[in-house]
């Protein structure tokens, strides 16, 4: 039982890093480290940390899932 709420958070929040990724993809959350703060991140790099959020939300997904499969 502990089981499943582990993964049910998990994907719930595994979920919402994923939706602030593709929300806020310039945030200080996805800067890498040794980057100035001033300097823009380039488009390229944008996308990717958007594209990233896509896959997030996808394995938040997936993780709700086997946390209701394990419900059952």
């Amino acid at each position: 039982m502990l089981f499943t709420i582990f993964l049910l958070l998990f994907g719930v929040l595994v979920i919402g890093l994923g939706i602030f990724a593709i929300k806020k993809p310039t945030s200080w959350f996805f800067r890498p480290i040794g980057l100035q703060r001033d300097s823009e991140p380039s488009a390229g790099f944008i996308d990717y940390i958007k594209f990233a959020g896509v896959i997030t939300i996808v394995l938040g997904v997936i993780f709700l899932i086997f946390g209701i499969l394990s419900l059952l």
